[in-house]
């Protein structure tokens, strides 16, 4: 039977393992990959080499001249986007909860493996400061609708996010296909475009958790909240990535 319980707790039980997982496997490896990497030994098969960023911190580069590093990157890559879509076609078809629980987490697995790969591909101590913002963000979130008597869930925020959303794919989808140039500063006004939308949106949602915990309380509305919640946090921490990369 499962537990009863306040909505806002339901989406809480929900959500908090899945970002132990997403932002624990990625700490977890690249400490291990800095110990690992002195001893010339792998980590969940992986091989590094040592090197330094230009403030002569120690950043671990991945061995992408290793076949088998190259391949688990693809196969992650691969399976973690195959989840990631999996994930929210149950969530639109109507799954149970108990699918919909176990898609999150077999795609918060595979996503912090990947994560693992893009900090280490990069900086890991641009991607740690990176992950500390995003966990600042989150708490703003949090804490603003709490203590703000504003209702930043209402329909006209939700449809100006929607447009602004449309508006950052038909970007990604110019950048990822070459369909038109961009700068430098194009490319950072589209990351931080990314990290402004998904905040908000990270925003909108947790308003609409707590407007909602007052007229509904069953599991599969705090399925549905948590995944929407999922969806700004994976988003956001990407752009986040991206912008502390640049």
């Amino acid at each position: 039977m499962l537990i009863e319980t306040s909505l806002i707790a339901k989406v809480v039980i929900i959500l908090a393992p899945q970002l132990l997982i997403m932002l624990g496997i990625p700490i977890y490896i690249v400490l291990k990959a800095r110990k690992a990497v002195f001893a010339n030994r792998r980590v969940l098969g992986l091989k590094f080499r040592e090197a330094y960023n230009l403030d002569r911190q120690l950043d671990i580069a991945i061995d992408w001249d290793d076949n088998f590093t190259i391949k688990t990157f693809v196969n992650v890559t691969f399976i973690f986007t195959a989840f990631w879509f999996g994930a929210g076609a149950t969530q639109i078809f109507g799954a149970g909860v108990a699918i919909n629980i176990f898609m999150m987490t077999t795609t918060s697995m595979l996503f912090g493996i990947y994560l693992s790969y893009i900090l280490l591909w990069l900086d890991e101590n641009d991607g740690i400061q990176a992950l500390i913002t995003f966990l600042a963000i989150l708490m703003a979130a949090i804490c603003i609708p709490i203590f703000i008597e504003f209702k930043f869930s209402s329909s006209y925020l939700f449809a100006t996010l929607t447009i602004l959303t449309l508006v950052l794919l038909l970007l990604e989808i110019c950048r990822g296909f070459f369909l038109m140039p961009f700068s430098r500063d194009g490319n950072k006004f589209i990351t931080w475009f990314g990290v402004t939308i998904f905040s908000l949106w990270l925003l909108w949602d947790v308003d609409f958790l707590l407007n909602q915990s007052k007229k509904i309380n069953d599991w599969n509305s705090a399925t549905q909240i948590a995944y929407f919640l999922y969806v700004d946090i994976v988003n956001l921490i990407l752009y986040l990535l991206e912008a502390y990369a640049e």
